[in-house]
């Protein structure tokens, strides 16, 4: 049994219902009555972790960058933390629990410093880019060539054009915003 196997089935076997591969729900979809406060946390960060060693094989791969080795492998790297986020701030919207908001506070921010660290990375964006300026020339279809403008703009409205000092000052920002956005929504 490999590392990774055991690794899963000690998650799953906390009875955290996002450590299992696939939801056992009908069409897979969310279990909401499984799903408990305590669960989001630790789930969020596993997917953090899963997702970090994912976009660090797309940077350190050596092929030259191409839809599938770049694009595609980095829509699919943060599946795991885009579920949880998905999950827990549709809760969070629709039924504002003080559990919920409490949490919210170490959510977001962990949150906002993930896609900072992702968007602003500067060997990502070159891979990205470099893909993007010849997507034209590379015989994609229209989705495939959305999908690729639609990342490249991303990135670009996260900041990964700006100096590396306008780039701290971004996090920052996405950290002060990441705090306040929860704290907003409580008062109301």
């Amino acid at each position: 049994m490999t590392t990774q196997s055991q690794n899963s089935q000690n998650q799953d076997s906390s009875g955290n219902p996002f450590f299992r591969q696939l939801f056992s729900t009908y069409d897979e979809s969310i279990p909401f009555e499984q799903i408990k406060t305590e669960h989001f946390l630790p789930a969020l960060i596993h997917g953090i972790e899963l997702a970090r060693k994912n976009i660090e094989a797309v940077k350190t791969q050596t092929a030259e960058p191409n839809f599938e080795n770049t694009i595609l492998a980095l829509e699919c790297a943060s599946e795991a933390v885009e579920i949880v986020q998905t999950v827990y701030f549709n809760l969070f919207s629709a039924e504002a629990s003080e559990a919920l908001q409490a949490l919210a506070k170490d959510i977001s921010p962990l949150a906002a410093s993930f896609v900072s660290e992702i968007t602003l990375d500067p060997v990502l964006f070159q891979k990205i880019k470099s893909i993007y300026d010849r997507r034209e020339n590379l015989n994609l279809n229209s989705e495939q060539l959305r999908l690729i403008d639609k990342i490249y703009k991303d990135f670009c409205r996260n900041g990964a054009l700006l100096s590396a000092s306008e780039k701290e000052k971004v996090r920052e920002i996405d950290q002060q915003i990441a705090v306040l956005g929860p704290q907003f929504s409580e008062n109301v």
